[in-house]
């Protein structure tokens, strides 16, 4: 998993705990 993968992957958990 390259680093924008892993920012992406980020964002959407944190979007969805929203």
């Amino acid at each position: 998993m390259n680093a924008l993968s892993f920012w992406v992957t980020l964002f959407l958990a944190l979007s969805s705990l929203t």
